[in-house]
């Protein structure tokens, strides 16, 4: 079991044969990663959806971002530039997927959104997803 929902993303993502490395918040510095990889930012909001009188149970509703980063063009003919299919890829595995390894009940994992930033400067294109996860509190 992961000890953060960062962790069971990582879980799901990293053995998916994406090619993609998971890190919470930002890239860890000095550690190896491939041209592509992901950074979660959990607890971007949480609320509690009220079920019964005793609301210690109810369950919650958190959005977490998840940012796939990746090149944009290619510096020379031999370097990797950006994958279009990669970010479809990538939905498709997270959005109704089953979070097994969370620290807590996960009931759904839904892709809200996906909007696409190019960082002419970094020669990066950025993926941001907005996931809706429906777990216990």
């Amino acid at each position: 079991m992961a000890a953060s929902l960062t962790g069971a993303l990582k879980a799901l993502i990293e053995p998916a044969g994406l090619g993609l490395s998971v890190w919470r918040d930002d890239l860890a510095t000095g550690q190896p990663t491939g041209p592509r990889y992901v950074t979660v930012a959990e607890g971007i909001s949480t609320t509690t959806e009220r079920l019964s009188g005793d609301h210690d149970g109810d369950p919650v509703t958190e959005l977490v971002q998840l940012d796939l980063w990746q090149p944009w063009r290619a510096k020379t003919d031999g370097d990797p530039a950006e994958d279009y299919a990669l970010p479809r890829s990538l939905r498709t595995l997270l959005h109704g997927a089953r979070l097994t390894a969370a620290p807590m009940i996960v009931r759904s994992c839904t892709v809200d959104d996906v909007v696409r930033l190019v960082e002419r400067e970094a020669n990066t294109v950025h993926h941001a997803f907005t996931l809706r996860l429906r777990r216990e509190a």
